[in-house]
This record gives structure tokens, sequence and C-alpha cells, in this order.
């Protein structure tokens, strides 16, 4: 007589109980988590995440969940690294929030310099204004969400997150650092350079854009072009003529 408690491939049971599970789920983890929801102890080998009563995969954050209609978001994006300057921009965004009450510093991304970024955000006592979600696979949510996006890099190749916000109709600060944002940025047209490391500059550059929505707007209209500029066809057209210019 078959155990009704066992699942079996006949019956489907077992089956059935993982289909609804996402369908990244590795497999291990799956039969581990199906033997925790019957009562039943994992295989050690299985080697299964803690059974819990919340969602086994959380979904990416979302800025509506975040943040109130009302709440503006100063944007950045990239690897909690010290590449990125992000320590830079946690100072300087403290000396501006008395002033900007109405904005939060979101810094979407995962790297070794998260503890320490968070020690900062907490020395600083902006623990409700600084928030580190993590990875998003959902960064274009954020970007239509925003309305300024910075960039604190101490070097850069080509900053894509830079293009992609701005082809988003975000305006856009960032230190001019070696190499990108100037090939991106078109200064007092879609945004604002500031020398590189300049932190004075850069406090000066973001009050003057937190603080006008219609300078922003204007910026945001022009930040647009970047999808025509960066285009796939416009680029292989820019190539199509250097090799053509070599070639004669």
């Amino acid at each position: 007589m078959t155990d009704p408690a066992r699942p079996s491939k006949r019956s489907g049971t077992k089956y059935h109980s993982l289909a609804r599970l996402p369908p990244t789920t590795p497999i291990r983890h799956t039969y581990a988590l199906w033997q925790c929801r019957r009562g039943q102890k994992p295989r050690r080998e299985s080697r299964p995440p803690r059974c819990s009563r919340r969602p086994f995969h959380r979904g990416p954050p979302s800025p509506d969940a975040s943040h109130a209609p009302d709440r503006r978001i100063l944007l950045a994006v990239g690897r909690l690294d010290s590449q990125k300057g992000f320590d830079r921009l946690i100072d300087v965004f403290s000396e501006l929030t008395r002033t900007h009450q109405d904005w939060d510093l979101v810094i979407l991304g995962e790297g070794p310099e998260r503890r320490a970024l968070e020690s900062q955000i907490l020395s600083t006592h902006l623990s409700a204004r600084v928030i580190l979600p993590g990875r998003a696979g959902n960064v274009g949510e954020w970007y239509e969400r925003a309305d300024l996006y910075v960039m604190t890099s101490r070097f850069e190749g080509f900053p894509n997150a830079l293009a992609e916000a701005m082809a988003q109709g975000l305006p856009a600060v960032s230190f001019d650092c070696n190499t990108g944002p100037r090939e991106i940025i078109r200064h007092d047209v879609d945004g604002l350079l500031v020398p590189p490391g300049d932190t004075v500059g850069l406090k000066v550059a973001l009050d003057r854009l937190m603080g006008n929505s219609v300078l922003r707007a204007q910026f945001a209209t022009r930040a647009m072009e970047a999808r025509e500029r960066f285009s796939m066809e416009r680029i292989a057209r820019m190539w199509e003529a250097l090799f053509g210019a070599l070639r004669h």
C-alpha cells in the first residue's frame, strides 16, 4: 500500500507542489523546501535554505514600495567599491539634507564596501534618507521613478548606467573623471560636469538641480537625446565612417 504522506512519481504529488515554485529555484533546494513544508527533516546533502513562512524568492526592490510619491530620489547605480566614490557622495548628500528635506539618496548595487557605507550612513544619521537596496533587476523602474542621477566615480571606462539613465530622461551630475562622463553629458545642456574629486563643486551642482524643478525638466528633455546619440545604428555608422577613412 502506498504511504499517502510520501510523494511518488506516479501520484505526481511532489511535482505538483514544486510546480508552484519559481523556475529558477535549484532542484536540491526545491526538494528540501518540499520536505520542510511536509514537516520532514531534509537530508543533509540537500543543503536546503532555512525553512520559513516567508516567500522563498524575494522580488527586486521596488521604488514605489520604498518611497512615497511626494519623495524625490537622487539615484546612483554601480558596484559598491571604492572606484564608484559612494563614500564621497554620502558625505556630500549629508550636507544637503537640511536644505532639501524632500529628497532621498538611493544607491543601487552590491559589493565589498557595503558594510563600510552602512556604517557611514549610521554615523551621519541618514538611515532614513540614504537607501542601499542592493542589486536590482528592475533598474528601469528606478530610472523612471528618480528625479536626478549622480555619478561620483574616481575613474570609469564607458559608464553604461549614466547613458541609460539619461536615455530614460534623467538629468545628471557627474565628476568629469577619466573617461566617459564628458562623452555622455553635455555640460549645462542635459547635465552638469564637476572637476574630478571636487566635492564642494559636486555639492553646488546637486544643490542647483535639486532646488530647481524647471531646470531639471529642461535638462531631462535634452537628456533623452542620448537614445539617438548612443543608438546601435549611430555607433555602427561611426565605425563604418572610421573604417572608410582608414582605407583612404
